[in-house]
């Protein structure tokens, strides 16, 4: 977790996940990736997560469910945006569930902060908000935000039974928890839902997904943009349910052999 982020559009980072694998086109220079591969040898901290390919390290596809992170946001006293997972994926297929809602249940009990969620998994990540209105919808309004703390309170428990948080901290986090769970809303009005679109295959693709998840507030990352956006217009107009991004970022890909931006490309998006 980094308190001062160098990404442009975030005050800090917040990695309670490490590791991922390639499913599209922005992934093949991934950042993440070389940065995990340095600290990925044997008895380092994010071992396994890469190998060391012709071209470079790619991701193994293991993940790393690092509890003893989850509770960071709540150490954070000055309210800030917090980019969500930048060095792997929320709802990777090899993430639980029941860490997501634990995710979520820290998020419903963080309303001071700002969390930017961003994935290319967008059919799971709608796959969990169907899971999620379908506790709402039987078990009353507030079932989706008592689920995902019930989970967050679980983790508390296992950090403190394997001697990883005290039990002055494990006290401090659970009330914590059950007093967020009392005046939290669903969907989340702290959590910014969004997907990668760094082209326009992916833009018609994900953008979809991400309208039938509830959020308060939707957006893309065109970064590395790959193409132009020319469908990106459709999605600024609010559709039949009312729902259209509210927030665009984008930028070129760094890096060795990065590929190359055209400018036309950014400002179109910008101008649409």
């Amino acid at each position: 977790m980094a308190d001062k982020s160098k990404i442009s559009w975030t005050n800090s980072t917040w990695n309670c996940l490490y590791g991922c694998s390639r499913v599209s086109p922005g992934c093949e220079n991934c950042y993440a990736e070389r940065h995990c591969h340095r600290f990925s040898g044997e008895g380092e901290r994010h071992e396994g997560l890469t190998a060391l390919r012709k071209k470079g390290p790619v991701w193994t596809g293991k993940i790393d469910l690092s509890y003893h992170r989850l509770f960071e946001p709540f150490k954070w006293l000055t309210p800030r945006k917090i980019f969500v997972n930048s060095l792997s994926d929320v709802f990777h297929e090899n993430v639980p569930f029941e860490f997501v809602k634990a995710m979520f249940g820290v998020m419903a009990c963080s309303p001071e902060h700002t969390f930017q969620l961003l994935t290319k998994r967008h059919e799971r990540m709608a796959e969990f908000f169907a899971e999620m209105r379908e506790r709402f919808a039987r078990f009353g309004e507030r079932a989706a935000i008592w689920e995902c703390v019930y989970w967050a309170s679980e983790a508390v428990r296992r950090l403190r039974d394997e001697g990883k948080l005290t039990k002055g901290q494990s006290k401090r986090y659970l009330d914590r928890l059950e007093a967020g769970a009392a005046t939290a809303k669903w969907p989340l009005p702290n959590v910014w839902l969004g997907v990668s679109a760094e082209n326009e295959e992916m833009l018609q693709e994900r953008v979809p997904k991400l309208f039938e998840c509830e959020a308060v507030v939707r957006w893309i990352s065109a970064e590395p943009l790959l193409s132009g956006l020319p469908g990106l217009r459709g999605f600024l107009v609010a559709n039949e349910n009312g729902m259209k991004l509210d927030w665009i970022v984008a930028g070129g890909e760094s890096g060795p052999d990065a590929r190359g931006m055209e400018l036309v490309w950014a400002t179109d998006a910008r101008d649409v």
